[in-house]
């Protein structure tokens, strides 16, 4: 990881490339164009932006990660092999996890699936968690 912002911003001037974990075309899809927007509303002019799929890790867990820890840490893990296997050919490295989380609201659970972006770049790493409640998962404690 280096520590010149201003190098690493210069270098995305002829274009972005991003290594994505997964094949997911709705992923590599929804990834391509969160950065053509961003670097468009950021620079005022169209910047290339390719995303590429990657392999990673064994087979996805079937069933959802139970905690929040568990989905980061997944996320985490995803984006360090891609690093380490491939070193700085990427301007940025991204791995998504769903996850189940819940939370006691007034006595009654509620249920969320909590998607777990993980971002990192030679400047840093950035993780967010937004949340969508499951219908119909209310239960009285």
């Amino acid at each position: 990881m280096i520590n010149d912002p201003k190098s690493f911003w210069q270098r995305l001037q002829s274009g972005v490339e991003v290594a994505v974990a997964g094949t997911s075309s709705d992923s590599l899809l929804g990834v391509r164009d969160a950065f053509i927007r961003f670097f468009h509303d950021g620079l005022d002019r169209t910047v290339s932006v390719a995303v590429v799929p990657q392999t990673v890790g064994e087979a996805p867990p079937i069933g959802l990660p139970f905690s929040d820890e568990e989905t980061l840490k997944l996320a985490q893990q995803r984006v360090r092999e891609m690093e380490k296997r491939l070193a700085d050919s990427y301007h940025f490295y991204i791995a998504t996890e769903g996850g189940l989380s819940s939370i006691e609201i007034d006595g009654t659970m509620r249920y969320f699936v909590r998607s777990t972006v993980t971002v990192s770049a030679e400047v840093g790493a950035v993780a967010a968690t937004p949340a969508k409640p499951l219908v119909g998962t209310r239960r009285r404690t």
